[in-house]
């Protein structure tokens, strides 16, 4: 008798322990745990490499694989250095599918470990419907000891659903902090070596990629992508904010003016929207923030968008070139207005030299 109460004792134990993981497993835990999660979870390995072990940069992008697919760093570092005789220091940090939960998760630690001059984050443009769930990475980053008043302040379902996953992914990240990092496949190191891009050199549905090279220098400017809430009412994403999702954009907003950071959210284009497609300025964010769109006509011209595109949200290699070339001539535009002055290059540079 004695022998099965305490069998059921230490079962009850177990279980809550187990149950009550999401606020006491990080006290054993160190938040470089997630460098260990398997890689079928994304890329969140690398953005933990990039979050833990970084360094201070001049512009960080952050969003998910549109954004991850859409910016050749290389083509924005010789558009801007076009523009300007100076170099740049950028980098993305990207994860499939959208989600300002997630956004503003890896943004709290990539900021409490390194510093940057600017923040691009990828606007919101997902299925109205996908904004009632945490992110499905979220749990990898997000630490009720760090933010409980965050977690509270959250609609009841939702905080439910992130402390259900928070228990789930308890073993798996106990698991990674004793077996350690698994390694690194081709995928991991491709995109580490461009700087987090996932560029993809691949034809529009499965066609053979054709190489492209727009001849015309792109000249986009500040004002060309800048929207204003005096725009006509024709959207291109014309998408709201989930309700419980406006709590992380605060939150995002908080933590910034905290770092005195700047932040602009950009919107890629979509394949399937052709011609100029003029934007509406997303009116959940603050009169402060500056939202920049980029339609396929500003970036393509009367070229076939099947050239620039993999599938009908993606850029492909093409597509992010010419991207990047545009926006290191309107980071370059932003500089010599005055909005923003990017220094890391230059004293990443000036540290090299000076040992």
């Amino acid at each position: 008798m004695r022998s099965r109460f305490f069998a059921l004792l230490v079962a009850n134990i177990i279980l809550a322990l187990f149950l009550t993981s999401p606020f006491w497993i990080w006290n054993f835990l160190d938040e470089e745990s997630v460098t260990a999660v398997s890689r079928r979870t994304g890329n969140n390995a690398l953005a933990a490499e990039y979050i833990y072990h970084g360094r201070d940069i001049d512009v960080l992008f952050i969003g998910s694989s549109q954004l991850r697919a859409g910016v050749n760093h290389e083509s924005l570092r010789e558009g801007y250095r076009a523009a300007t005789g100076k170099d740049i220091d950028t980098l993305t940090i990207a994860h499939n599918w959208d989600g300002l939960d997630l956004v503003y998760f890896k943004l709290r630690d990539f900021l409490e470990n390194n510093k940057t001059n600017l923040v691009v984050v990828e606007s919101p443009n997902y299925d109205p419907e996908a904004g009632n769930y945490p992110h499905p990475d979220t749990k990898f980053f997000f630490r009720i000891s760090d933010d409980p008043e965050l977690f509270w302040e959250l609609p009841k379902t939702v905080s439910l659903k992130l402390y259900a996953e928070q228990v789930l992914v308890a073993p798996r990240l106990l698991l990674g902090a004793i077996v350690g990092e698994t390694g690194r496949d081709e995928m991991h190191k491709k995109v580490a070596a461009d700087r987090g891009a996932l560029l993809r050199s691949q034809g529009f549905g499965g066609q053979a990629f054709q190489p492209t090279d727009i001849s015309a220098k792109c000249q986009l400017t500040v004002d060309d992508v800048l929207l204003s809430s005096s725009l006509p009412d024709e959207k291109l994403f014309g998408i709201p904010i989930q309700h419980w999702e406006r709590q992380f954009l605060h939150a995002i907003d908080s933590l910034l003016k905290q770092n005195s950071t700047k932040v602009i959210f950009v919107r890629f284009p979509y394949k399937s929207f052709a011609g100029t497609g003029l934007v509406e300025r997303n009116s959940e964010f603050p009169a402060y923030w500056d939202d920049y769109a980029f339609t396929n006509e500003q970036l393509f011209g009367d070229h076939n968008l099947e050239l620039f595109y993999y599938d009908r949200v993606h850029l492909n290699t093409n597509g992010a070139s010419r991207f990047g070339e545009c926006m290191g001539g309107v980071l370059a535009d932003m500089e010599s207005k005055g909005i923003i002055t990017f220094s890391a290059a230059s004293d990443t540079a000036q540290k090299e030299l000076l040992q």
